[in-house]
C-alpha cells in the first residue's frame, strides 16, 4: 500500500461528548443544530452542558437554517491532519449564523476564496472525509 492509499483509507476520529453527539448526528444527516436556552431564549455554539448566558441547564436543540455571513476566515496551507493533505490550500470560515451563534466550516469550493470578503452571505453545505461528514459553507 502506498502512502497516498494509506491516507485515503484513513478514518478521522472525532472526539464526541454527550453534549456534541447530537450535533454530529445532525451534520451526518446534513442538518445544522445549535443549543437553545429555554430560560433566556439565546442560542449558542460550541456545545456545552449549560447556557453560557444564564447558566440554565434547561436547554434543547434547535435546527437552524444554515444561512449566515462570513465573519472572518483563514487560509490553510499546511494540513494539521494527514487526512486533509490533499485539500491544501483550503479556507476555514467563521460564520455568523442568522440565528446568532458563530460556527466554523470549510469554504466549498475552495477556489471561491479569491472573491471572499466580510459579511458575504453563505449557506451551510456538507462534505465527507472517509465516513465522517463535516460542515462547510458555500456562497449563498
Amino acid at each position: 500500500m502506498t502512502q497516498q492509499q494509506s491516507i485515503e483509507n484513513m478514518e478521522i476520529s472525532i472526539e464526541k461528548t454527550p453534549e456534541s453527539e447530537f450535533w454530529w448526528e445532525g451534520i451526518n444527516n446534513h442538518e445544522l443544530h445549535v443549543q437553545a436556552c429555554n430560560e433566556c431564549d439565546k442560542n449558542w455554539f460550541p456545545t456545552v452542558h449549560r447556557c453560557p448566558y444564564c447558566a440554565s441547564t434547561n436547554w434543547n436543540w434547535k435546527k437552524v437554517s444554515g444561512l449566515g455571513k462570513v465573519h472572518s476566515w483563514v487560509g490553510i496551507h499546511r494540513a494539521f491532519d494527514p487526512s486533509f493533505a490533499d485539500d491544501v490550500p483550503y479556507t476555514i470560515l467563521t460564520v455568523q449564523l442568522d440565528e446568532g451563534p458563530r460556527v466554523l466550516g470549510k469554504l466549498i469550493p475552495s477556489e471561491d476564496s479569491k472573491n471572499l470578503y466580510a459579511d458575504i452571505p453563505v449557506k451551510a453545505t456538507y462534505y465527507k472525509k472517509g465516513s465522517q461528514t463535516f460542515l462547510g459553507f458555500s456562497k449563498a
